[in-house]
């Protein structure tokens, strides 16, 4: 990047005379020097011996996370979950490696005003947090100098992150019929996010005591995880059961419907079919589009 000549360009060449010309004072040359100065921060943060910075001790919300300068990589060691709203504004054009290098996740959120603008991180997806899986998540922000934010240009969440089991996650498109789940009936759900795509993995099996308390209910619904947005509507297979020793019996659609932050399962296309009462199971992935 080419330096700011625009203070430069301004000055006037003195014709002999001493009166015309653009006289020096120590501020101007302070401001030129300053300019200077920060040209060759920004190619140290880039081509320079790697800048690092570890973060101990730390978890919960942490609001405008101080970072050392021309710092380029950031190794964050919570042992308990960390949800990053923020960190000092950099130079234009500085690459800041952000990982999770402990036993925790960490969440980046998404310009969170906790955190003040020129802090704020601006991820690929915005409905939720981007997340970093313990030990092995990273993230790369740069920061934009012409829009005063760090922007994320590469994610990756590293592993599966577990959806914890909530009762109220679960639930029917008939307000009467209630679906209910137990821990026990989980056998795994969890999600990973990769770019705007969000997979989930589903295994609810009955004999934990996966169950509808109806007969009238035309779909599930299983929410988001991080309540991410359905960025279209999409149709993705899932298997279900519903006898007691879990043989898989029929195929049911995994229905997502833009802007709902659930997806739901139906038994046919015309969305006409209803759940049979009792006992039943899911299992599958759902690759979904977020927002």
């Amino acid at each position: 990047m080419a330096l700011d000549r625009t203070w430069y360009n301004s000055l006037v060449n003195d014709d002999g005379s001493g009166t015309k010309g653009t006289i020096w004072r120590k501020e101007d040359v302070g401001t030129l020097m300053d300019t200077v100065d920060q040209e060759i921060a920004r190619l140290d943060s880039m081509y320079g011996s790697v800048v690092v910075q570890r973060v101990v001790g730390i978890s919960g919300v942490i609001n405008d996370l101080e970072l050392i300068p021309n710092v380029q990589l950031l190794l964050l060691y919570n042992t308990n979950p960390l949800t990053l709203t923020g960190m000092k504004a950099g130079i234009p054009g500085q690459l800041l490696f952000v990982t999770a290098v402990n036993s925790a996740p960490v969440y980046l959120a998404y310009r969170d005003n906790r955190s003040l603008p020129t802090n704020q991180l601006v991820n690929t997806v915005f409905t939720g947090v981007t997340p970093l899986a313990p030990y092995f998540g990273r993230a790369l922000y740069v920061y934009d100098g012409d829009e005063a934010f760090w922007r994320l240009v590469n994610h990756v969440q590293g592993q599966a992150l577990p959806i914890p089991w909530d009762a109220t996650n679960f639930s029917t498109d008939q307000g009467g019929v209630p679906w209910n789940t137990t821990q026990a009936s989980v056998g795994d759900l969890s999600y990973t996010v990769n770019g705007k795509t969000l997979a989930i993995s589903t295994w609810l099996n009955n004999a934990g005591g996966s169950s509808l308390g109806g007969t009238t209910a035309k779909a599930l619904r299983m929410k988001t995880p991080n309540n991410y947005q359905l960025g279209r509507t999409q149709l993705s297979p899932s298997i279900l059961w519903c006898d007691a020793s879990g043989v898989p019996t029929k195929v049911a659609i995994g229905w997502a419907t833009l802007g709902n932050t659930y997806i739901e399962f139906v038994l046919d296309m015309a969305r006409t079919l209803t759940w049979p009462t009792g006992v039943v199971g899911l299992i599958g992935t759902q690759f979904l589009e977020i927002v």
